[in-house]
This record gives structure tokens, C-alpha cells and sequence, in this order.
């Protein structure tokens, strides 16, 4: 089940503290969307659909806020810019979820993959799902280190997505396409599975790089400097 969390962006920190509580909301969002996608559970697609207009008003509130406090002076531009940006980005992974769970809601035959191929879906699952809520947990935590960390699990990802299109006998760069055309419900249901997950992670490692950009980090080579304070 959801966790309905009362998001206040006023107050020192308000608006870091709402960001993080969004990430949290999504991490949700992100595990129901998941197990919805493997098991064929209606009732988690139909929970995601349920917080659809409470999670646009939240995105809403919080861009709303860093403009205030923009204006005000509280915040810096550039800050403001990150925060905004971090902002949208949750709200794409969001829409990602939605997307799921409307298709499975409309279409659960043609979308849902077949119960054989749930033993190649999980790998990847199970490593998509760390890579959304390391990232996810890096933001709400604004942990450099766990957000730089993230690189190595879409490795993995990719490793495991390419080889299960490569046993469907697909290219990996033409499996977007290749949802969208006829075949058996099957391999279809799989493909549109593995697409699925492909675009979490994708997002995963977008939201990682504008946390990194919002904190000051780097994504070269040279290691990210944490200061603590005594």
C-alpha cells in the first residue's frame, strides 16, 4: 500500500525535505509498477492510477514553492534551476508508472508477459528495482556517493536486458520498435516488459546526473569529495 506523506516546502529546508518526500512517494510508485509489470496484479496498477492526481498536484506545489522562494531570495538561481529540474525529473518517472499501469489496466492480455517468461524478467527486474531506488534514495538522502554508484547497476541492467532481446532473436537498439508491432502476445508481452524497465533505468541515471549537477559533483573520473562537518 501507498504511504500518503503531507509534503510542507515552507520552513528551513522545506524545499529539500519536499523533494526528498517526492522521491519517496515515487520509490512507491516505481515498486508497485514493478510488481505490477511481473505478477499481473491489477489491484497495484489500479493504485498507481488512484495517486496520479495527488502526485501531479505535489509536482505542482513544489515548482510553485522554488519560484516563491526564488523570488524572495532564499534560494539561488542556480539552485532553483537544479531543484527544478530534479522536480521534473520525478515527475517523468512518475509518468512512467502511470504509463504501465494505464496499459495494463486497458490491454492486461496483450501487455502482461506470459508466466514462462517471468524467470528471464526477474534479473532484470530485481536490478532495475536497486538502480531506481538507489538513485532515488541517493536524492532523498543527497548522497553524492550513492548517486555516482548508480553507473554500475545500469551496467548490469543493460547486461541483462540485451540478453534477453537477444534470445527474443532481436537487436537490443530496435526493441522500442519492436513493441509495437504484431506478434505473438508472448514475446510482445515480454518486449513491452523489458521496454518498460529499459525506460526506469534510463530515468533512474537521468535523476542520478541532476543530483550530481544540483550538489556541485562530477561525473568525470575524479572522485567526488564529500565534506563532513566536525
Amino acid at each position: 500500500m501507498f504511504t500518503v506523506l503531507e509534503i510542507t516546502t515552507s520552513g528551513p529546508g522545506g524545499l529539500t525535505r519536499a523533494i526528498a518526500q517526492q522521491a519517496g512517494r515515487v520509490e512507491s510508485m516505481v515498486d508497485h509498477a514493478i510488481e505490477a509489470l511481473l505478477s499481473r496484479d491489477l489491484g497495484s496498477a489500479a493504485a498507481i492510477l488512484d495517486r496520479q492526481a495527488e502526485a501531479n498536484a505535489m509536482e505542482t506545489r513544489i515548482d510553485q514553492a522554488i519560484h516563491v522562494e526564488t523570488a524572495e531570495g532564499t534560494v539561488e538561481l542556480c539552485e532553483a534551476t537544479a531543484m527544478i529540474r530534479v522536480n521534473r525529473d520525478l515527475a517523468r518517472m512518475r509518468d512512467l508508472t502511470v504509463e504501465l499501469a494505464r496499459g495494463l489496466c486497458e490491454e492486461p492480455a496483450r501487455k502482461s508477459a506470459q508466466s514462462g517468461d517471468d524467470s528471464e524478467l526477474q534479473p532484470l527486474a530485481i536490478a532495475v528495482s536497486h538502480l531506481a531506488k538507489k538513485t532515488l534514495r541517493a536524492l532523498a538522502r543527497r548522497d553524492l556517493l550513492l548517486a555516482a554508484n548508480a553507473k554500475s547497476e545500469k551496467s548490469r541492467v543493460d547486461a541483462y536486458s540485451g540478453y534477453i532481446v537477444n534470445r527474443a532473436g532481436r537487436s537490443k537498439g530496435t526493441s522500442a520498435a519492436i513493441i509495437e508491432e504484431n506478434g505473438e502476445n508472448g514475446e510482445r508481452g515480454l518486449l513491452f516488459a523489458v521496454g518498460f524497465l529499459e525506460q526506469i533505468a534510463d530515468q533512474s541515471m537521468t535523476i542520478a546526473r541532476s543530483l550530481i549537477a544540483w550538489l556541485g559533483g562530477s561525473e568525470s573520473g575524479e572522485p567526488i569529495v564529500v565534506h563532513l562537518a566536525v
